[in-house]
């Protein structure tokens, strides 16, 4: 009999598109230019009446789900097309209704064109983790981030990271973080030099493609693990306590940490994480890094008006996907790497002839970066002993269903 394992989740993360609208058209956005057109039949704008049902939705799902923090993800889009007083409203409705039930954390994703001396009050008002969205380079960002006019969009964007840069150093806001997409055509030493030396970049985060085996070209596997491994050496070399790259620092503890850094892994997918999106409309979804996989579950009908939170995570379609993250595909049980990865990110395992039960289609590009990895800890003193501890294989179980409380 399969066994059954009760969800509590620790964590709410929620992605709202306040937006549905964006001032830049980047060639390989997900939800602008791919095949999703969902957007064409939602509001450009979230109303308040929707901000407000979103916050109740969270408050009794943070309830029901014995959630200790609240984070909610502003996104579009671009989220700063909405007007600064809609936007100081919403703050203030989740902070009424949250706030009293669960730590309330407010973040928000932007290519920073907008970004003026009025937003940096409200960013610091309301204490924001802001991330910033650049690819590189003028001559590399510009390729694909790119104006409705066709035209490059890195100084309008880089004239925005220094206003948060220097409102930070200042002590106004939070340090800005700098999210990059991963093109194989680019070099991830010239990127991270780009970010640290040029920009004063101190947060970096690497996102890897939201790409299937039926989307990902045949010439770009292997190319995203030297990307990777460029960047990593370079990081490695600056040997700079303050400069944080969460994809690097992530798996070097889980290697150097053994048995308990693989064990804390496993706690975080199955016990602490819950991630949403949440449309102009209301309506509710998975993580949206999952529409190129399942098109079909962002049109369900389920929104914050109908549903609540735990029903939602019960649903079908959500209980394959937490499946999915603790039972691995059966061509990962003889991978040394499997303890680290758990699989990779389920839009990479996904096909559409065998759903998620796929090895990621960059498992060559994660097994080349994870060798670079273990091979530099190693040279760095780590004990044998302690990353073969990470990686010795578990023993095999019955499948585990992972279930709303």
């Amino acid at each position: 009999m399969n066994e059954i394992r009760k969800r509590s989740t620790r964590r709410i993360e929620c992605i709202i598109k306040t937006t549905e609208r964006c001032n830049i058209d980047c060639t390989y956005c997900y939800f602008f230019n791919k095949h999703n057109k969902d957007y064409e039949l939602h509001p450009a704008i979230m109303k308040p009446k929707v901000v407000k049902e979103i916050a109740h939705f969270l408050a009794q799902g943070a309830l029901d789900l014995g959630a200790e923090q609240v984070v909610v993800d502003f996104h579009g889009g671009e989220p700063m097309l909405l007007r600064k007083e809609s936007f100081i409203d919403a703050c203030e409705t989740f902070r009424a209704i949250i706030s009293p039930v669960a730590d309330l954390v407010l973040k928000i994703q932007t290519n920073a064109t907008l970004v003026d001396d009025e937003w940096l009050e409200i960013f610091s008002r309301y204490d924001f983790v802001v991330g910033v969205s650049l690819d590189g380079p003028p001559a590399l960002n510009d390729r694909y981030r790119v104006d409705h006019q066709g035209r490059g969009t890195y100084a309008a964007t880089v004239a925005g990271w220094r206003l948060l840069r220097d409102a930070a150093a200042a002590g106004r806001i939070r340090t800005p973080g700098m999210l990059c997409v991963i093109n194989p055509e680019f070099s991830g030493r010239e990127v991270y030099r780009h970010f640290v030396d040029e920009l004063g970049a101190r947060g970096i985060d690497f996102l890897l493609p939201l790409e299937t085996h039926d989307t990902l070209p045949a010439d770009q596997v292997g190319q995203f693990g030297r990307f990777l491994t460029e960047a990593f050496d370079e990081w490695t070399a600056d040997d700079n306590p303050a400069i944080h790259v969460r994809f690097f620092r992530q798996n070097m503890m889980r290697l150097a940490f053994g048995r308990a850094g693989m064990q804390r892994l496993e706690t975080d997918i199955m016990q602490n994480y819950c991630a949403l999106t949440i449309s102009s409309n209301g309506e509710v979804n998975p993580d949206d890094t999952l529409r190129a996989a399942h098109g079909d579950w962002f049109s369900s009908g389920n929104s914050v008006s109908n549903i609540t939170l735990k029903d939602f995570m019960a649903l079908p379609y959500m209980r394959e996907m937490s499946d999915a993250f603790v039972n691995l595909a059966p061509a990962c049980n003889d991978c040394h790497w499997s303890n680290v990865c758990r699989g990779g990110r389920l839009v990479n395992r996904h096909a559409k002839e065998t759903g998620f039960a796929n090895e990621s289609v960059i498992c060559a590009d994660l097994r080349y970066f994870y060798g670079h990895v273990a091979a530099y800890l190693l040279n760095s003193g780590l004990p044998f002993e302690r990353l073969q501890e990470a990686l010795k294989p578990r023993e095999p179980k019955e499948p585990v269903h992972a279930v709303a409380s």
